[in-house]
């Protein structure tokens, strides 16, 4: 029979808890994925249809994203995130 007290225990329950949401975790990091829209006139450049991994930059003119070997604005691309091995559009 345990000598701690129920309303004890639920104390030491939501400390516990308190402790683990206040700890920021790192689970892994997310790589941003695009493809080129059908309405850019960019889109002849997409050699897949697969998403291409892209990151984004100070470059001049409004072409910040930099990705298959070219940079974009950000309105020619429609952006993902792999997620195992499906990809999903950012929400």
């Amino acid at each position: 029979m345990s000598s701690v007290t129920p309303s004890f225990r639920y104390e030491s329950i939501r400390q516990q808890q308190r402790a683990t949401l206040a700890e920021p975790r790192v689970v892994g990091q997310v790589r941003l994925y695009a493809v080129i829209r059908r309405s850019s006139q960019y889109r002849y450049q997409q050699r897949s249809k697969n998403p291409f991994e892209v990151h984004f930059g100070d470059y001049p003119g409004g072409y910040c994203v930099f990705g298959n070997d070219n940079q974009y604005r950000i309105e020619d691309l429609r952006f993902y995130v792999k997620l195992g091995e499906h990809w999903r559009a950012p929400s």
